[in-house]
């Protein structure tokens, strides 16, 4: 199976009404192709992506530690709603969406 990967980062937004590039200058996306949207929220929404990207993969290595970290002391079925509890199952639920889950 030939899976696709995105292209490496770090991404960068540099010229405001420009593509979004990578390290080699090479465009990943133009977050202005659409006029839909005004201005603005097209600079602002290529900035949040670039922002996004660039830390992902890093908040996903720090939700796994902090996992690592709580769940062998707590077991997830007898200890509802309390805050380790609570912490244990967003972090699950986060890394499961930034695996491309809902």
């Amino acid at each position: 199976m030939n899976e696709n990967k995105h292209t490496p980062t770090p991404w960068y937004y540099r010229d405001q009404g420009g593509p979004i590039l990578d390290d080699r200058n090479c465009r990943v996306c133009d977050p202005h192709y659409d006029d839909s949207l005004d201005y603005g929220s097209q600079v602002a929404n290529a900035e949040h992506i670039v922002r996004c990207v660039n830390v992902h993969d890093e908040l996903v290595a720090a939700c796994r530690l902090a996992y690592d970290y709580i769940k062998p002391d707590f077991d997830l079925d007898s200890s509802p709603g309390t805050r380790a509890h609570v912490a244990l199952t967003a972090i699950v639920d986060a890394l499961a969406k930034a695996k491309g889950g809902e």
